[in-house]
């Protein structure tokens, strides 16, 4: 029931094991020369502005507050994820939810960033690593992913390689928001009562089963039209997709190898672990500065038909809370090096 959402969440998440008295206070003051300060304020400024709570003239004031409040103290608190775009749409729908109770909000963020479930099927630990620079939890996801396509619906997986659209291209938005940027607010309250009880990887099979729902609209349409229906679900939910808890109910019956996936996951893991040491290695022999390394695997490469679609995608995120580094921001240089660097691949 509604009612005892919250107190199912703090329950779920286990908040009191991580919850520091006193903590959350001391990180919330001295914000003034804080790194990730201006894009903080920039994000907690359009962060749910359609919804009922931060429309409302007043608590859309005291909710943004809380929002900037979490996100400053979660950076302090983690100094090696720090802030990036996508944690405030997780943060700011904790808020909600908890009918803005701020501390209690930002330790139930930190138990999910932090922790790993206990029900949670695969070894992935708390989301943080999602929100990494090198973003290894969003890459694995995406592989994992992949591979479960490519099982359990060849038809679909071998159409989006024909038509050249890449997981990675609607996918990291469902994944890296936990659902929160491309679906309906009440849709959300649902899938994270599933998340939360099964664990974040039940992500796999909830975001499998409503690709399946659309697999015979996909397959017969073109990179742009499947493209764009798969980024756009948000305003049209209820006309192309059944009930959210017939959804949940078909995820849970999927029959999941989940050992198998684990090992796949520690595979996946390894390699970018290796990628990423490489990378180091590399971009100090070049001394290319830290804030403008690239990740080849983060940013797929469209055939240049599909460019200018993309691109203009990419032009509408300048009012969009779409999490990892833009790739508008990545020098010029480095983007061609990495168009290079995959086609030798």
């Amino acid at each position: 029931p509604r009612a005892y959402r919250w107190n199912a969440w703090k329950v779920a998440l286990n908040i009191h094991r991580v919850w520091q008295r006193g903590l959350y206070d001391k990180f919330k003051i001295g914000k003034d020369s804080f790194p990730w300060l201006s894009d903080i304020i920039k994000d907690k400024n359009r962060t749910f502005n359609a919804d009922s709570i931060f429309s409302d003239a007043v608590s859309k004031i005291q909710c943004q507050d809380a929002l900037e409040n979490i996100l400053v103290a979660y950076a302090k608190f983690n100094k090696s994820v720090g802030y990036s775009q996508g944690m405030n749409y997780i943060a700011g729908f904790l808020i909600i939810v908890s009918h803005c109770n701020e501390e209690e909000s930002f330790w139930a963020f930190v138990a999910l960033m932090e922790r790993k479930l206990h029900t949670d099927p695969l070894e992935i630990g708390g989301l943080k690593n999602m929100y990494k620079k090198s973003t290894p939890l969003l890459i694995i996801m995406e592989s994992l992913f992949d591979s479960m396509l490519y099982e359990k619906n060849p038809k679909l997986k071998e159409h989006f390689d024909e038509i050249g659209l890449q997981n990675g291209l609607w996918l990291q938005q469902w994944v890296s928001s936990l659902f929160l940027y491309s679906f309906p607010m009440s849709c959300c309250q649902r899938l994270w009562d599933a998340m939360l009880g099964h664990g974040v990887s039940f992500m796999l099979p909830l975001c499998y089963k409503i690709l399946d729902h659309l697999s015979t609209f996909l397959c017969a349409s073109t990179f742009d039209t499947c493209y764009l229906k798969l980024k756009s679900l948000h305003d049209h939910y209820s006309e192309v997709l059944p009930h959210v808890d017939t959804l949940i109910q078909e995820a849970e019956e999927m029959v999941i190898d989940w050992p198998a996936l684990n090992s796949l996951r520690a595979e996946f893991q390894a390699n970018i672990e290796a990628s990423s040491s490489n990378k180091k290695k590399d971009s100090e022999e070049e001394n290319i500065p830290p804030d403008q390394e690239y990740s080849l695997i983060k940013y797929p490469i469209l055939p240049k038909s599909k460019e200018k679609l993309f691109n203009v995608e990419l032009m509408k995120m300048e009012d969009m809370n779409s999490p990892g580094e833009d790739i508008r921001k990545i020098p010029k240089r480095k983007q061609s090096a990495a168009v290079r660097s995959s086609k030798k691949r």
